[in-house]
């Protein structure tokens, strides 16, 4: 059923800028476009801050340092109520937890963006503790939840009947934006990798199937080249240190213009260890980039039967090694990963089909 124009508010933290907060932003913007009303409320100052400014699009700073949980969720409330909108839609763990908490009038929906295995006891409670109070007060307001797979889903163990299954979306880059950027060298293999440097993204197996690669190919011109930052950084270039790598491995940091780096890429390589729908990986494809990513999470279901990747079933560098060698030295084979990765976005993960999913379950019936 068609519907009219909404009036929808997003509440995220905003305090950092990864796939959340890329998705957010890109859905906002796509939700302004098709008419929507949109607003945003944030948590912290930072890069999705900025973005939402730019573009126009209504927001309000709660800084959240500022405040108690009980006073953040009065400022969260009171700004709810004098935007009124139809639907609040809550991205993250805390910001669920403000959004559970939101007037009954309002429909809430809650993203579920992804798994990252915490290593610290009080985190984990932390997390279980949030998902409990937000599941207890499911049963006494309007409440749906949203997870980017269906592996995500079933790892935090919610039935169909109450969580969705929508898949990230991206941008699909114009036809001058797939053109190699000046920095590109067709004489050099750059195998490159996009994301936050945590333990979950698994980079140390990168890193020393690289070091095998290079050990293997003595002859072949190739370089690592790391997009993001992250708490793991300066292990990893210790670790590149160590495997006397350091001059073949860019640590590139934060860049704003990621197409820009996928533009230098021979092909992207993602060990992770868990994802649910990686924004890299879809990223990566839309602009004609061959992927080797890890089947873990919800990549294979996402891919499986595409031909628009290659899926490694292990972590050992050993067997990240040869995948990567396997594709280099199959340059028909690489391009059709490239070109089925690029139709997949088109016909199933572009920004406008996630936007479109989101508009319905916001006036469906279901809560």
């Amino acid at each position: 059923m068609k519907s009219g124009p909404l009036r929808v508010c997003h509440l995220i933290s905003g305090d950092t800028w990864g796939g959340a907060e890329a998705f957010v932003y890109r859905l906002a913007v796509a939700q302004v476009q098709t008419g929507h009303e949109v607003g945003v409320i944030l948590l912290n100052r930072g890069l999705l801050e900025q973005r939402i400014r730019a573009a126009g699009i209504q927001h309000w700073l709660i800084p959240e340092a500022q405040y108690n949980f009980f006073g953040l969720l009065r400022c969260v409330r009171d700004t709810v109520q004098r935007f009124s909108p139809s639907v609040l839609h809550a991205h993250r763990y805390k910001e669920d937890l403000l959004a559970a908490c939101a007037p009954h009038a309002v429909k809430v929906v809650v993203t579920l963006h992804g798994y990252e295995p915490t290593y610290r006891l009080a985190d984990r409670l932390k997390v279980h503790l949030v998902l409990c109070c937000v599941r207890g007060l499911e049963r006494i307001r309007p409440l749906r939840f949203v997870a980017v797979s269906e592996d995500l889903r079933r790892r935090f163990q919610f039935s169909p009947a109450r969580c969705d299954v929508i898949p990230n979306g991206v941008e699909l880059p114009e036809a001058g934006a797939l053109q190699r950027s000046a920095e590109y060298d067709a004489s050099t293999v750059t195998i490159g990798w996009v994301g936050r440097m945590v333990p979950v993204k698994a980079l140390s197996v990168l890193i020393e199937a690289f070091a095998l690669l290079c050990a293997r190919e003595p002859t072949l011109a190739v370089r690592l080249l790391l997009v993001g930052e992250g708490p793991e950084r300066p292990l990893l270039q210790e670790l590149a240190q160590h495997l006397r790598l350091a001059s073949r491995i860019e640590f590139a940091g934060f860049s704003e213009d990621v197409a820009r780096a996928f533009q230098r890429m021979t092909l992207l390589a993602l060990p992770s260890l868990h994802e649910g729908l990686p924004l890299s990986l879809l990223e990566a494809m839309a602009h004609g980039v061959p992927v080797i990513a890890a089947a873990v999470g919800g990549i294979p279901q996402a891919l499986s039967g595409t031909g628009a990747a290659r899926l490694v079933a292990s972590h050992a560098p050993e067997i990240w090694c040869e995948a990567i060698r396997e594709l280099l030295h199959d340059p028909s084979a690489a391009q059709r990963l490239a070109s089925a990765g690029r139709k997949l976005v088109e016909e199933r993960f572009s920004i406008r089909h996630a936007a479109q999913q989101y508009a319905a379950l916001y006036t469906s019936s279901t809560f």
